[in-house]
């Protein structure tokens, strides 16, 4: 279980519309099950969220079953009318995601090396999508 944190501790104050997660530590086949059921339970008690964005800086490894993992994530999310964004991924992480079949618009559009470029796009679609952004702690003094 240590590989989830305190979401407050780390600046990831929750809002209404857009949830934060941050995952510390490699994720690999024995850990994905655990930490997909993490993300499905947050997410479930965030009614009106339309934005989970993943703080992955301290994913050091994953390995190819958590990168096929994640496909099926993004997947169950998005039939929950839940968009996934990943922010602070190393190229490395990013370049086994490629390798997992996450289309490559997906990955130009939500997947950052940044977490504030993650939020920076959360925020250009939410205004985008007519969605309001001003009580959102998570998009304070993003652009």
């Amino acid at each position: 279980e240590g590989i989830f944190r305190n979401s407050a501790l780390h600046g990831l104050q929750e809002g209404h519309s857009v949830v934060a997660v941050r995952i510390d530590g490699s994720l690999y086949f024995a850990s994905m099950a655990f930490v997909e059921e993490k993300i499905l339970n947050i997410v479930s008690k965030h009614k009106d969220a339309d934005y989970l964005m993943v703080d992955a800086i301290s994913i050091n490894r994953i390995d190819a079953s958590c990168a096929l993992a994640i496909v099926t994530l993004v997947e169950k999310l998005k039939a929950a009318k839940i968009e996934i964004v990943f922010g602070g991924v190393k190229s490395s992480i990013r370049s086994m995601m490629e390798k997992s079949g996450l289309s490559l618009e997906y990955i130009d559009k939500r997947i950052f090396r940044r977490k504030k470029d993650a939020l920076s796009w959360i925020k250009k679609e939410m205004i985008k999508n007519g969605l309001e952004t001003q009580s959102e702690p998570l998009l304070q003094n993003i652009e």
